[in-house]
């Protein structure tokens, strides 16, 4: 089951609007062909993070650890193109934010 979901009082910038898939029977969901293309095609759009659940467990999938820290701190990536793709989520991602009211 894919849904959109908002977490305003979240201290977690990725939580305020994003996308979560959840497994409700088994793990082995996430596993499956379609899902998988579902989940590359919202991660291929690059507007919202992306998580995944099972059980109450929740776990990022997009972006990635290396995204998320240059998108906390793009002066302090090392990496231009990566500050430079980080940069140009998180304008869009406020901006997504800022059109919905959400923060």
């Amino acid at each position: 089951m894919f849904s959109i979901e908002t977490d305003t009082e979240s201290r977690n910038l990725f939580e305020y609007l994003y996308i979560v898939y959840r497994a409700t029977a088994s793990r082995d969901a996430f596993d499956d062909p379609l899902v998988s293309r579902a989940v590359d095609g919202f991660v291929d759009q690059c507007l919202l993070s992306v998580w995944r659940s099972f059980d109450g467990q929740k776990s990022q999938v997009f972006p990635d650890k290396y995204m998320v820290a240059a998108i906390n701190d793009p002066d302090g990536e090392e990496d231009r193109d990566l500050a430079a793709k980080a940069r140009e989520w998180h304008g869009r991602y406020l901006a997504i934010l800022s059109r919905l009211g959400i923060k």
